[in-house]
C-alpha cells in the first residue's frame, strides 16, 4: 500500500476535499486502502466509459459515495460526460482487496455501450 509521498499524492489527485475526510473519518478500511481503492475504481470508470465519451475527463469527474454491499464500490458522476452519462448517474465499480492489493472492475453490458453512443 501507498504510504508517504505516494499516499499523499493519491489522496491529493484522485479525492476532494469531501472524499479525503470520509477516508480517514470511516473505520472499516485501512485509509490507505481505501485511497488506493477509490482511486482504481475512479480509473476504472474512466476505462469504462471512454469508448463511449470519446474524450479524457479527470478522477474530478465522478465522487465517492460509499462502499455498498459486498465488494461494491458507489461513484456518482459529477458533471454530464456523455447526453446518455448525466450528472448524479451512479455507477457501481466491484472490488476485491486481497492483502495489500486491490483489483476494481466494472462489467458494462455491449448494448449498453451502443445505446450510449
Amino acid at each position: 500500500m501507498p504510504t508517504g509521498a505516494a499516499l499523499e499524492a493519491i489522496l491529493r489527485e484522485a479525492l476532494d476535499a469531501g472524499e479525503r475526510d470520509r477516508v480517514f473519518q470511516q473505520t472499516t478500511f485501512d485509509a490507505a486502502i481505501l485511497a488506493t481503492l477509490i482511486f482504481s475504481a475512479k480509473e476504472t470508470l474512466y476505462k469504462a466509459l471512454y469508448p463511449v465519451v470519446l474524450e479524457f475527463f479527470g478522477l474530478d469527474a465522478a465522487m465517492f459515495n460509499g462502499i455498498c454491499g459486498d465488494n461494491i464500490l458507489s461513484l456518482s458522476i459529477v458533471r454530464s460526460l456523455h447526453d446518455s452519462i448525466p450528472r448524479d448517474n451512479e455507477i457501481l465499480i466491484q472490488f476485491e482487496i486481497d492483502g495489500e492489493f486491490v483489483r476494481t472492475w466494472a462489467i458494462l453490458e455491449r448494448d449498453t455501450l451502443h445505446s450510449l453512443r
